[in-house]
Formats: C-alpha cells, sequence, structure tokens
C-alpha cells in the first residue's frame, strides 16, 4: 500500500513540475502547438518565447517531441550565430547537458552534443554557461568513450571552453588530461585537431603542465608533429608543447621510453623535416624534438636518429649557422658542458 502510494506521489510531482514548467514558459498562451521559426524582422521577444518553446518540448515532450524540438534547435542556431546568447539566456542549458549522458536516447544524445558544441563555439558566454552548468566532465566523458561522431563533436567544444583561461584548470579535476592526450593518441584528425587545441589551451596552468608530463603528452605530441597530419601538426607545432622539454614538467626520461620505439616512419619524417633542401619546414622545432630526444640518459635513441641520418643534417644546418642545430648536434653526439667536464678532470 505505501508502495503504492509513493508511486503515486513521484507520478503526481511529475506532473506538477511539467505544468509549473509549461505555465513559466508562456506556451500555454499561444494557439499554435507547431513549432515554427521566427520570421524575417523577427524581435528578441518573439525569438524568446521560440527558445522556450523548443526547451519546453524538449523537457517535458516524448522522444519524437524531443527530437524535432532539438532539430528546430540546431537549425535556429546553424541559420543565425547572435541566436546563441538568446538560447544561452533563455533556454534551459543545465537540461541540455543532461541529454549528453550515454543513458539519453543515441539520436537525441548527438543532438544534443552538436547543439552543446555549436554554443560553445559561438560566445564566451555561451561557454561560460555551459561551463558553469557543469558540461566540461560530460564531454570529456563522450571524449573517451563515445563514438567517432560523438568524440568530433565533443572535441570541439572542450577545446572552444578551455580556450577561457579561468576554465582550463577544470580538466584536470574532471580528469581530462589523460582523455585528451589519448584523443591525440588514436582520435580521427578532426578528434586529434581539437584536442591538442585543448591541451595547448591548459597548458599555461602550472598544476597542468606538471600532469602532461607525467601522462606523457610529450611522446605523442611529438608523434603528431612527425605523422604528416597537416592540420594537427600545426598546432603541435606550437612553442609551447615543444618547449615542455626545458620544463621540469618533463624531463628527458618521459621522453627517453618513446623514443625507444619510435615506428622507423616516424623517424624518417622526423629527420626529413631537418634536411636543409626542405624549406617547406621551419627548422626550429624539429631541432628542438631532436634536441629533446636526444637527452635522455641512454644512447638508444641517439643511435635510432644517426641511423636515420640526422647527424648528416644537423652538421649542415649547424654550418648554416641554423638557430638550435649545434646544440641538437652536440646533444646526438652525447656532448654537453656536463660531460666535457667530467672528461677534463678526469684527464
Amino acid at each position: 500500500m505505501q508502495s503504492d502510494l509513493d508511486i503515486a506521489s513521484s507520478s503526481l510531482s511529475t506532473h506538477l513540475h511539467d505544468l509549473d514548467l509549461l505555465l513559466r514558459s508562456g506556451v500555454l498562451h499561444q494557439s499554435n502547438s507547431i513549432l515554427s521559426h521566427p520570421g524575417p524582422g523577427f524581435d528578441k521577444d518573439d525569438l524568446g518565447f521560440f527558445i522556450r518553446d523548443v526547451f519546453t518540448q524538449i523537457q517535458i515532450g516524448g522522444i519524437e517531441f524531443k527530437k524535432k524540438a532539438l532539430e528546430s534547435l540546431l537549425q535556429l542556431l546553424n541559420k543565425d550565430e547572435k541566436s546563441t546568447a538568446v538560447v544561452a539566456k533563455e533556454g534551459n542549458i543545465g537540461y541540455l547537458i543532461s541529454l549528453l549522458e550515454v543513458n539519453s536516447q543515441p539520436l537525441i544524445r548527438e543532438q544534443a552534443v552538436l547543439a552543446v558544441s555549436m554554443l560553445a563555439s559561438s560566445s564566451q558566454h555561451s561557454r561560460k554557461i555551459i561551463f558553469e552548468e557543469g558540461g566540461l566532465g560530460p564531454l570529456l566523458r563522450i571524449l573517451e568513450t563515445g563514438s567517432i561522431s560523438l568524440k568530433e563533436k565533443a572535441a570541439i567544444a572542450v577545446e572552444a571552453i578551455t580556450a577561457e583561461p579561468e576554465n582550463a584548470w577544470a580538466i584536470s579535476a574532471d580528469g581530462g588530461v589523460s582523455a585528451l592526450i589519448e584523443a591525440c593518441r588514436s582520435g580521427s584528425q578532426p578528434i586529434q585537431t581539437h584536442a591538442v587545441g585543448a591541451l595547448r589551451n591548459v597548458a599555461s596552468v602550472e598544476d597542468i603542465r606538471l600532469a602532461l608530463g607525467e601522462e606523457g603528452a610529450v611522446p605523442v605530441l611529438v608523434q603528431l608533429l612527425v605523422s604528416g597530419k597537416r592540420v594537427a601538426k600545426i598546432d603541435a607545432y606550437d612553442s609551447r608543447f615543444m618547449k615542455f622539454r626545458y620544463n621540469r614538467a618533463c624531463s628527458p626520461y618521459n621522453l627517453f621510453p618513446f623514443g625507444r620505439s619510435w615506428p622507423e616512419k616516424s623517424v624518417m619524417r622526423l629527420v626529413q623535416m631537418l634536411d636543409p633542401k626542405n624549406e617547406t619546414v621551419s627548422k626550429k622545432y624539429p631541432l628542438m624534438v631532436v634536441t629533446a630526444l636526444s637527452a635522455g640518459g641512454s644512447g638508444d635513441c641517439r643511435k635510432i636518429l644517426v641511423a636515420a641520418g640526422a647527424n648528416k643534417h644537423l652538421q649542415i644546418l649547424t654550418e648554416m649557422e641554423v638557430a638550435g642545430a649545434k646544440k641538437a648536434l652536440q646533444r646526438l653526439a652525447g656532448i654537453t658542458v656536463e660531460r666535457i667536464f667530467s672528461r677534463t678532470w678526469r684527464e
């Protein structure tokens, strides 16, 4: 008996909540229940009502109503960029974010991820609201376990949200460092591009730089650098990443195991970048990579690079007085100031 009363009470509470939502949204005052986009010359009041109508049907409608309402929302966001500010203000962004969870109907979840991605990419205000409503965590979970399509949309949103300095710290709190590194390692090219962009954004936070070093971000980024994937490579070249070698967050020993198992094709691409005849690639970052990889305690990394012909190119670049070439050549040869002084002392 008590169980039946509890069920009835819960059902009544749900209906009262939905009725309250309908009354507050104002949609009951409209005779036409079919969603229709505001026409040309619409004012903010019309747009605000339309958005409240859309979100009301997203919240309390059945699956088909939710799908149609989300489709209308996506059409609006795609059609009018200025509408995103009104959507962020008038819409229930918190409920939209709840649809990102894995228990949501697949198509509804995909529509919701796309809507959040479009909102996050549109303005600082929208990104702020998505972050404040707890959107970063679900987006990172999608980046870990979602389909390729969902991951690509989530990666766009995560990069956009972390572009705001005050949001970057939350990546570590939400366990996002490992998710972003894995996305860089194994994601599709669009996923890698936006994941690298997100890592670049959060690299300004000292604690996250430490986490990036501990989680092995540098080897993954170096692999992207020489992978031949043009879009990802542009961001991977960013000096904030390559300078990890000189930051206490990434010691040479974090880089070394990677060099030991580096695919031959990747080594050859890196060496090709060093070729003085290859004028399409700036030598700055390939030299930084070689310097970093050559700095490990063992000579394995250096042997791999020498066997690939890196020393020949470095010698020519040194003679051409290219910045960083001499240091890279010395590291490749295993020559450091400490070694020189140590050898002199022994002699």
